[in-house]
């Protein structure tokens, strides 16, 4: 049976989840692709701004969660080394770079999150603050749920969307 996990395909083998897990380890330390959840893979080159900025957005809420299954990449990848380098220097040098990988996941996913190739590749070129941030979160908060982006409608909702945020924001300055 094969499986797809983001990028990376794998079939089931006597490792089991180990794959998964090793496609998950793949999938944080490359910087060329996102994977929306149900669609295909796009190039992060080819992706607008405000995209970007919601990916980056959703890793930094969900750093916990991914750095948990980092870290059991992590030794499903020294599992996998350990079963293929020969010489006991070469298999130390692996085991500590892992266990040190899987150990900064873990202490600080919020750091860790933002150093990965995959959060890297989508930050690049983003405001980081001052008003073209601002301008940008603005275009960013109703991209997702523009229907006639996705191509559901005939009509664009942007402008309302954008009306709606802004009041929002408003709203909870007032409050």
């Amino acid at each position: 049976m094969t499986y797809r996990v983001h990028l990376i395909e794998f079939t089931e083998s006597p490792m089991g989840l180990l794959a998964k897990e090793r496609a998950w380890y793949g999938y944080f330390n490359q910087g060329a692709r996102w994977k929306p959840d149900g669609r295909e893979a796009v190039l992060i080159a080819d992706m607008p701004a405000e995209w970007r900025l919601n990916c980056v957005r959703f890793l930094e809420r969900r750093a916990s969660r991914y750095a948990r299954v980092y870290a059991r990449g992590c030794e499903a990848e020294l599992w996998h080394a350990l079963n293929i380098l020969n010489g006991e220097m070469a298999r130390d040098s692996i085991e500590r770079a892992l266990d040190d990988e899987a150990d900064y996941a873990r202490t600080d996913p919020t750091e860790w999150i933002t150093t990965t190739p995959l959060y890297l590749a989508l930050a690049t070129g983003l405001p980081v603050k001052g008003k073209k941030l601002r301008r940008l979160e603005e275009r960013a908060a109703h991209w997702a749920g523009c229907e006639w982006r996705r191509g559901n409608t005939a009509a664009c909702s942007c402008e309302q969307l954008r009306q709606e945020h802004i009041a929002r924001k408003e709203a909870a300055h007032d409050a």
